[in-house]
């Protein structure tokens, strides 16, 4: 008795159609290429965070779109998403502030926050406070460019005038308990801010 199929039979076809569709659906569904290096931006923020003095950096990526939170990365693009966490202080993103962007390009913060009605330190710091997002937020097109920068403000400075409210002035670093995005770096005896522009 045959039990072979005769090759014209047209559910042989059939079958051969149906496998190779699967077999090229999974070949289209397989990402062409890696997703964003996440890691590698983490790794620039780290460097400039653990940096004992100001210090800025970038990293180059191929990322589409970013989004921030205080202690995460997130980068995507057509090939897929890549998350990271950062290790040292916590991110502020300049995304959309004119002032915060020229600072974390360069600019120094007394000269783009010097407007001579108030102390460019505490408009400086209002803008920070205003900035810093604990949590991820939305997705924002990114050109391609992580820009990071730490700013170093002297404690004794920076405290000097400023009222503590209830927060008790012998406790070292309590302005970083008062804004938000501010850090106090004990050892060295200063306030400060990193600065992330994607």
């Amino acid at each position: 008795m045959d039990w072979e199929a005769p090759v014209d039979a047209w559910y042989v076809w059939m079958a051969v159609a149906i496998v190779s569709f699967a077999i090229a659906g999974v070949a289209l569904a397989v990402p062409s290429g890696p997703p964003p290096d996440a890691n590698g931006a983490a790794n620039t923020i780290d460097r400039i965070a653990g940096s004992n003095y100001q210090a800025s950096g970038s990293y180059a990526h191929d990322a589409e779109d970013v989004k921030i939170g205080a202690k995460t990365i997130t980068l995507r693009n057509e090939h897929g998403t890549a998350h990271a966490s950062t290790a040292f202080g916590e991110m502020v993103p300049a995304n959309g502030v004119v002032g915060l962007e020229n600072v974390t390009y360069g600019t120094p913060y007394t000269v783009e926050y010097g407007d001579g009605t108030l102390p460019p330190e505490r408009v400086f710091l209002e803008a920070v406070d205003a900035a810093y997002t604990p949590k991820q937020e939305a997705w924002a097109t990114s050109n391609g460019e992580l820009v990071v920068r730490m700013i170093r403000l002297d404690a004794t400075v920076l405290e000097e005038g400023q009222t503590p409210s209830s927060i008790d002035t012998t406790e070292p670093g309590w302005l970083a308990d008062r804004w938000d995005g501010i850090h106090y770096d004990s050892a060295q005896d200063e306030y400060y801010i990193l600065l992330v522009l994607l």
